[in-house]
């Protein structure tokens, strides 16, 4: 797969999913996110990305091999980290075919199932201040493409 960011293309494999920056950004602030997302950071662990990442898309494949009460089997790595330095808004959406979930792992623990009426994967709320693990997960256990969209 490739990784993208703003107008830079990284021709290689980085990443089991791709991230794309939604609103264009400066070289350095890309870099940084990039680095977020291979779970480096300057200090040499791993730095979730934060508000100032916002919004974002990633591309990746739901479940995993960890399985959840009533979200499905999600991965053991999460889709995205995200802290927050103070309650935000956000709103949080999967495109996906399948049974896909959103396990949200925070100050919030939550999944969000599909919609039967509409068949979306989304929510959106005030987020108390913290770190988020989220996930897309599978509830039939199956491994499907996603594009997950974060957004203020």
């Amino acid at each position: 797969m490739k990784l993208q960011m703003v107008n830079h293309s990284f021709p290689f494999n980085l990443s089991p999913f791709n991230l794309k920056k939604s609103s264009p950004g400066l070289f350095g602030k890309s870099l940084l996110v990039l680095l977020a997302t291979l779970g480096l950071s300057t200090l040499g662990h791993a730095a979730p990305l934060t508000l100032a990442n916002l919004p974002l898309t990633i591309d990746g494949v739901s479940g995993g091999t960890q399985t959840t009460e009533s979200c499905g089997s999600i991965p053991a790595t999460p889709h995205l980290e995200l802290n927050l330095d103070r309650a935000s808004y956000l709103q949080a959406m999967a495109e996906t075919m399948g049974d896909a979930t959103l396990w949200i792992d925070g100050p919030l623990d939550f999944c969000v199932l599909r919609d039967a009426t509409t068949n979306q994967l989304s929510t959106a709320g005030h987020w108390p201040e913290g770190l988020y693990r989220i996930y897309v997960g599978d509830r039939k256990g199956q491994n499907v493409d996603f594009t997950l969209t974060v957004s203020p």
